[in-house]
């Protein structure tokens, strides 16, 4: 069953038996899905807005059954302050001989300290998807392969927070990195779609979240994104055979998170992918 409130979409059961499905993975995302993405994730967010502010009360009920610092949680559990630290050491070598390698180290010197600054929620937080990566999004496509609609599936990080971290998970983590540049057209899309839900509710996105805030916010909390990408462009690149065991990694040593270091057969396209990213990232004067 797919509930529609209005231009918003919710999967609650399977929406793959009516002709939606996953793409990919480890094919970086090209610009329709992406973008269609976004407009989902800004329907998502809106309605959530909306919400906090025409009904504060089942909002704040609502909030109240979140953990939401559920993905912290997990992430300490399986040892990702260590394993940050570890894959940014490594990754060192991606950059030396390049003009990017101080600012690289300068940043990863203290990542842990920036991935936990940019998990504190302000007062323009709401309801956040939490995993917003290429495997919960749903496609339905046309005859040509051309995609028509997404469905965002598996709310269980569903946390309150930045619209900003669904977003930067998604563009670092998914997308192709022929996109990079075009990241301000990718807010725009977002923030349009934003503002069109937003007046079904009698709502302006001005008052709502500004423009200005969703930039300062990108500014601020985008580093969640990038910092996690290191890890999604593993889990993007690598083949099923790659993949690692991680209830036998539990078992051995209980660190779930090391396993994640192996050498990958697409470490080359790896290398590459974060350059370009940690460029753009440079170049955009967010690092």
């Amino acid at each position: 069953m797919i509930f529609k409130w209005n231009m918003v979409q919710t999967a609650f059961n399977s929406p793959i038996a009516t002709g939606y499905d996953v793409i990919d993975r480890t094919v970086p995302m090209k610009y329709a899905h992406m973008k269609l993405a976004f407009e989902e994730l800004a329907k998502l967010h809106a309605v959530s807005f909306a919400l906090k502010h025409k009904k504060p009360l089942v909002y704040a009920e609502l909030i109240g059954t979140l953990f939401d610092n559920v993905m912290l949680q997990l992430y300490n559990q399986m040892g990702f302050d260590n394993f940050i630290n570890k894959l940014a050491s490594n990754c060192k070598r991606i950059f030396e001989g390049t003009n990017m390698y101080d600012k690289y180290c300068t940043f990863f010197e203290r990542v842990v300290e920036e991935y936990h600054q940019s998990n504190i929620p302000d007062e323009y937080s709401t309801i956040s998807h939490g995993d917003s990566w290429c495997n919960n999004i749903l496609y339905s496509h046309d005859a040509s392969g051309l995609p028509t609609s997404a469905i965002l599936i598996d709310y269980q990080m569903c946390r309150v927070h930045s619209p900003v971290l669904d977003l930067s998970y998604l563009f670092y983590g998914c997308a192709d990195v022929e996109l990079l540049p075009r990241l301000n057209e990718f807010l725009n899309i977002y923030y349009q779609t934003v503002k069109k839900c937003l007046a079904m509710f009698e709502l302006d996105v001005e008052n709502v979240y500004p423009r200005t805030k969703l930039l300062e916010h990108w500014k601020r909390y985008s580093k969640y994104g990038f910092i996690v990408s290191f890890l999604m462009r593993v889990l993007m690149l690598s083949t099923a055979d790659e993949s690692p065991d991680l209830s036998l990694a539990a078992k051995k040593d209980g660190d779930v998170m090391m396993a994640f270091l192996y050498k990958m057969k697409r470490e080359h396209e790896y290398n590459e992918t974060m350059k370009a990213i940690v460029k753009h990232y440079i170049d955009e004067k967010f690092l």
